[in-house]
């Protein structure tokens, strides 16, 4: 018989003690890694020590770290890169994967599933995206660092999802809602940017790869093969592809996410039929014959596969990937991009100072006055309709958070100055401009988002149960069969 250890049971084989010194260390881990602040705070973390490291007397073991060369491949055929290329090209996928997930969750049965939802979230993210890159010209339009005016139109959800983590109940589901789709919506027309305007030179060599993955993917799931390994294939052919054409490789996990299903293969009916059946069949497995343990297999095996694609893959893939891109692909992403060593002399390089004011403000001023500013210009004409549960205090403070442009703003930065001497500047004011963003963020939240009393405040104790319970209650509204006609 089984020990049991609080309100969970031990294995058969486990030591007691052993268990209990398993659950004291790992358990703090394991439930710090599901909370929403987690990918924020390492994020934040990362950023940190990036920082300090590279202003200490240790900043050239910072910079020979992120220079040194990894090679992949066999006899003649060796790609060899340095690390921070493989943070930035390859790691990164996995973020892109992960966007490109969310954004067809969100297109399916989310925010942006029907005209009526998607509208405000819409013009909201287009004045983020304008609002920005407007106030960028304002300083750097004939400054030498005017090719950076992508950089402010960045939003880096982990950091802006945190601050409404903390700022806990203050905040509504939907305000949650509204900053995702938005942040969403911002990520594609950062992504539009990247591939358009911060590509390398287009090499026709690179369709052959680029077609073959992209052929082999929509392949793959026309002929209803589930996801998984399987894909590795068309997403490296895609990410070959795109790399040797001159787009930004870590658009191929974008396109792997746009195109995972969304439906699961077992609805409800079919899910609950094979339950019962394999449960059944496990019941009457009372005999240890061979015969009776295969059947009870079998039925286990049936159990287990029910289980797995009752759930639409697209879910499934967010549950695995996007613990992965919260605590391991972003944090080692501002471990390796955010040592910004402060010298006065990157601010003498001429363009820096305008480059800079640019950058910051088109993320502090920008971001805000644009999302606020083109969703109350749509609610005025009648294009979107606000939701009750948001205030127009509420969505100020989304537009605030949303300058928080630090991944993608970094990511914008870095092809932008690529060997630029204004590089440095330009990552200096992504971090001080985000920085600000956040603090004003969670000021904003304290003095416009009344403290909810009573019930709310006891439903909306947990930030991540209430999000998830809104997206849950939208994907099973979504997927719920219809009702037998006739008989």
């Amino acid at each position: 018989m089984s020990e049991t250890l609080g309100t969970q049971t031990a294995p058969p084989e486990a030591w007691l003690p052993a268990r209990r010194v398993k659950q004291a260390l790992l358990g703090p881990i394991e439930r710090f890694i599901h909370m929403e602040v987690a990918g924020a705070t390492l994020l934040l973390l990362g950023s940190l020590i990036a920082f300090c490291w590279a202003n200490s007397s240790l900043h050239a073991s910072y910079a020979g770290l992120w220079h040194s060369e990894i090679q992949l491949g066999f006899g003649e055929w060796v790609f060899r890169r340095s690390l921070h290329f493989w943070v930035n090209e390859v790691f990164m996928t996995l973020f892109f994967l992960v966007a490109g997930l969310e954004i067809r969750r969100e297109l399916a049965f989310g925010a942006l599933s029907e005209w009526r939802r998607a509208a405000l979230p819409c013009a909201g993210a287009l004045g983020g995206l304008l609002g920005p890159i407007a106030v960028f010209f304002l300083f750097a339009a004939s400054s030498p660092g005017r090719a950076g005016w992508g950089v402010p139109a960045g939003t880096g959800l982990a950091f802006s999802l945190g601050v409404l983590a903390i700022l806990g109940s203050r905040v509504p589901p939907v305000l949650r809602v509204i900053l995702l789709s938005v942040g969403v919506l911002d990520d594609i027309g950062c992504m539009i940017l990247i591939g358009a305007f911060y590509s390398g030179d287009f090499a026709p060599l690179g369709l052959v790869p680029l077609l073959a993955g992209l052929g082999l993917l929509v392949f793959i799931r026309k002929a209803g093969v589930r996801p998984g390994f399987v894909d590795l294939l068309p997403v490296s052919l895609l990410w070959i592809g795109l790399y040797l054409f001159g787009l930004h490789p870590t658009l191929a996990g974008l396109v792997a996410g746009l195109t995972m299903p969304v439906v699961p293969w077992y609805e409800r009916p079919r899910f609950l039929r094979i339950a019962e059946e394999a449960l059944a069949t496990y019941r009457q497995a009372h005999d240890p014959s061979d015969d009776e343990v295969t059947e009870a297999r079998y039925a286990l095996n049936a159990l287990r596969v029910a289980s797995r694609e009752a759930v639409a893959p697209v879910e499934r893939a967010l549950d695995v990937f996007h613990p992965v891109v919260a605590v391991f692909v972003l944090p080692l992403f501002a471990l390796a991009n955010a040592g910004v060593r402060l010298d006065a002399a990157a601010l003498e390089v001429p363009g820096a100072l305008s480059t800079c004011l640019g950058i910051f403000l088109g993320l502090v001023l920008g971001k805000p006055l644009g999302i606020v500013g083109c969703s109350w210009l749509a609610v005025r004409l009648g294009l979107a309709e606000k939701p009750r549960e948001a205030s127009w205090g509420g969505l100020v403070v989304v537009g605030i958070t949303s300058g928080i442009g630090f991944t993608l703003s970094m990511l914008v930065a870095e092809l932008a100055f690529l060997g630029d001497p204004l590089g440095p500047s330009a990552r200096l004011a992504i971090l001080a401009g985000s920085t600000t963003a956040a603090a004003l963020g969670f000021v904003a939240g304290l003095l416009l988002l009344p403290r909810p009393a009573g019930p709310r405040a006891a439903e909306s104790a947990s930030v991540v149960e209430s999000t998830t319970a809104l997206w849950r209650s939208e994907l099973f509204a979504a997927q719920e069969p219809p009702p037998p006609s006739g008989g």
